[in-house]
């Protein structure tokens, strides 16, 4: 399952991303059937060039305090919809900043389920300003 999904940040700020995330079989993600999630940060030329940003590439992201297991609508920061969200994770730049400079970058999630089945990606396509 590939997701995508565009928003904005201001640079050198964090960034909060939130989605509902289905798997294969068009259910929602749940905690138990959600084996790893790693997430990468990559800043995009004028040319839709991937690079690496130092210190997000590959992370991992706790299952735990990312999904949910019933689809949430009580934070004010989820304005797409009323139906709500099932995975939240904030971009950590405490170590490393992620937004640099002005320009696209792409939040990419790699979810892997627990049984055998088809990893679901999750982007974001932000632009830092």
């Amino acid at each position: 399952m590939l997701t995508n999904v565009k928003d904005s940040v201001f640079i050198k700020s964090s960034c909060t991303c939130m989605a509902r995330v289905k798997d294969g079989d068009d259910a929602n993600i749940t905690q138990a059937g959600t084996s790893t999630i790693t997430y990468s940060v990559f800043s995009l030329g004028a040319s839709g060039v991937r690079s690496v940003v130092t210190g997000h590439d590959g992370g991992s992201v706790s299952v735990a305090t990312s999904v949910f297991n019933t689809l949430q609508t009580d934070d004010s920061r989820w304005d797409r919809d009323t139906t709500g969200y099932n995975f939240l994770h904030t971009i950590d730049i405490s170590s490393n900043e992620a937004f640099t400079t002005t320009g696209k970058y792409l939040v990419e999630y790699l979810i892997t389920p627990v049984s055998p089945g088809q990893r679901s990606v999750l982007r974001f396509l932000i632009v830092a300003k």
